[in-house]
C-alpha cells in the first residue's frame, strides 16, 4: 500500500478475471502455496493492475503475461477495473469469388474483353461508348479462354489458346507482356498425343490457393480427355487423363472449387454422344472419380456455386443435346435433377465457341440460351422455377457474369459484335462495342469479358 515502495516479486498463480455488467471486470490473485514463498496472504485480494506486458517463450511458445497491480493508487483502493472491450483480429482475407456478387474494390471502369483474335482493355467502361485499347501483343492462336488472377487481378491473367498457355504478370501496362506458360510441344508431350483443333479449351483459378490454375484439352487420337494442374504460376503443370475416348473432340466444360482447393469438377462426353460423364477429383486433379451421368451429352458449362454451397454438393451443368438442357445435383452427382427453363435452347456455333451460360449462387441463379435469339432466365429457388427476365438479348450469347460492384448489374457477350451490360437484372442491355472496331478489330466470335474488381 506504500506508493513509494513497490518490490516485484516473482509470482505463479490463479488469476481470475470475474465478468460483472457494463465491461467491468473485478480481478484477483490467488497464489498457490508452493510459489507463495514470501508467505504473502493474497487470496483473492482485490488489485489495480496498472502495466500488462505480453511475450512468448521461444522455447515453448507459451504466451507469457506480466501484470504490475497495486492495492491503492492515488489512494485508490483495489475493487475493480474497467477494461476496454475486447477486439478480435480479423482472419488474413483470401480474394472473393470471381465475380463477387455485391462485392468489389472499385467502380467497374476497368474491364478485359476477349474475342477468338483479341484481347481489349477499357478503363472506362461506364461511359456510353468505351474507348478500348487492344492488349494481345505476342498471343497467337484462336483464343479460347481468359481470365484474370485472383490474387493479383490488376498485374497477372492467363490466357488460353488452340495452342499453347500464356501468363502475363504486367497486365495493366501499355503493352503487357505475354510469355508462354505451356507450349504446344509441352502439352502434347505430356499427354502423348497431338491435341485437337479446340487446344486448350478452358482455363479456371481458385481463390483458396495462390498460383493454383488448371486447364483442360484433348487429345486427337481418340478424343481423350486431359486436365493439366499448376501450383506454382505455372512454372510446371502435371497433365492426369479424366476420361478416355469421348465422343466429342472438345472437352466441354470445368469447375474448380473456392471452398477446396483439391476439388475440380470436369463434365465431358463419353463414348456415347448424348451422355455427358462427369468427374471429380478431392486430390486437386491428380485422380479423379466418376460421379453419375448426364442423360445428355455435350456439356458447355459447370458451376459450383461459393455462396450457399459450402461443401461444394450443389453443382450445375449445361448441355447441348435434346435442344439444350440444365441440370442440378444436391448430392455431389448421386443424382441428377433436370430444371431446363420452358423455351431454353443451346445451339453450337461456327465456328464452335463454348459457353459460360451460368452465374449466381445456390439460389439464386441466372441462365442464358444461346440460339438465333438468347433468351435470359432467373431463379430465386436454386431452378425450381424460372422467370423470362428478357426474351431476345441476340444471336448466339457465349458468356454472361454477374457484376463484382453490384448484383443488379449483369454483362454478356454474343457472338455478332460485342459486349453487353444491364444495369437493372437483365431486363435490358447496352452495348458497349465503342470504338473497339477500329481500336482493336473485329468483335464477332466472342469468348468472355472479365471486370478487374480490384481496380478502375
Amino acid at each position: 500500500n506504500n506508493p513509494y515502495k513497490r518490490v516485484a516479486i516473482p509470482f505463479s498463480g490463479n488469476l481470475r478475471l470475474d465478468p460483472v455488467p457494463q465491461s467491468r471486470i473485478t480481478m484477483s490473485l490467488s497464489p498457490t502455496d508452493s510459489n507463495n514463498v514470501r508467505a504473502l496472504n493474497w487470496n483473492n485480494q482485490n488489485l489495480i493492475p496498472t502495466e500488462l506486458r505480453v511475450s512468448q517463450d521461444p522455447r515453448t511458445m507459451f504466451a507469457m503475461i506480466d501484470i504490475v497491480a497495486e492495492t491503492t493508487v492515488d489512494g485508490h483502493g483495489g475493487s475493480s477495473v474497467d477494461f476496454p472491450p475486447a477486439i478480435t483480429p480479423l482472419p488474413t482475407p483470401t480474394p472473393s469469388p470471381i465475380p463477387p456478387p455485391g462485392g468489389g474494390g472499385a467502380t467497374g471502369g476497368l474491364v478485359y474483353f476477349a474475342t477468338t483474335s483479341f484481347i481489349g482493355r477499357t478503363r472506362n467502361w461506364n461511359n456510353s461508348s468505351p474507348s478500348w485499347t487492344n492488349v494481345t501483343g505476342t498471343i497467337s492462336g484462336t483464343i479460347t479462354d481468359f481470365i484474370l488472377d485472383p490474387y493479383d487481378p490488376q498485374n497477372r491473367a492467363w490466357c488460353a489458346t488452340s495452342t499453347a498457355i500464356y501468363r502475363t504478370t504486367n497486365l495493366d501496362s501499355i503493352s503487357p507482356t505475354w510469355t508462354v506458360s505451356q507450349s504446344q510441344a509441352q502439352i502434347e508431350t505430356a499427354i502423348g498425343g497431338a491435341m485437337t483443333s479446340f487446344g486448350v479449351c478452358r482455363i479456371s483459378a481458385t481463390i483458396t490457393a495462390n498460383g493454383k490454375y488448371i486447364a483442360e484439352v484433348a487429345r486427337n487420337s481418340n478424343f481423350d480427355n486431359y486436365t493439366g494442374v499448376t501450383a506454382n504460376n505455372g512454372s510446371s503443370w502435371t497433365w492426369t487423363l479424366v476420361a478416355a475416348a469421348t465422343n466429342d473432340q472438345a472437352p466441354s466444360a470445368i469447375d474448380f472449387s473456392d471452398h477446396d482447393e483439391n476439388i475440380i469438377v470436369v463434365a465431358s462426353n463419353t463414348t456415347d454422344a448424348n451422355t455427358t460423364g462427369v468427374f471429380r477429383s478431392t486430390n486437386g486433379g491428380s485422380s479423379y472419380t466418376a460421379l453419375t451421368s448426364i442423360g445428355t451429352g455435350g456439356a458447355t458449362d459447370v458451376l459450383m456455386p461459393y455462396a450457399g454451397n459450402s461443401d461444394d454438393a450443389i453443382i450445375y451443368i449445361c448441355t447441348l443435346t435434346g435442344g439444350g438442357k440444365v441440370y442440378k445435383t444436391t448430392n455431389t452427382g448421386s443424382t441428377w435433377t433436370d430444371i431446363t427453363p420452358s423455351g431454353f435452347s443451346l445451339v453450337e456455333s461456327s465456328p464452335a465457341s463454348l459457353y459460360g451460360v451460368f452465374i449466381g449462387d445456390a439460389t439464386t441463379v441466372y441462365v442464358c440460351g444461346s440460339d438465333t435469339t438468347s433468351p435470359l432466365w432467373k431463379s430465386t429457388d436454386g431452378g425450381s422455377n424460372w422467370v423470362k427476365v428478357h426474351n431476345d438479348v441476340g444471336a448466339n450469347a457465349r458468356a454472361i457474369g454477374l457484376w463484382p460492384y453490384d448484383a443488379s448489374q449483369i454483362y454478356l457477350t454474343l457472338d455478332d459484335g460485342g459486349p453487353y451490360f444491364s444495369t437493372n437484372g437483365g431486363i435490358s442491355f447496352a452495348s458497349k462495342l465503342g470504338n473497339w472496331a477500329t481500336a482493336v478489330g473485329s468483335a464477332n466470335n466472342a469468348r468472355t469479358l472479365v471486370p478487374c474488381w480490384t481496380s478502375g
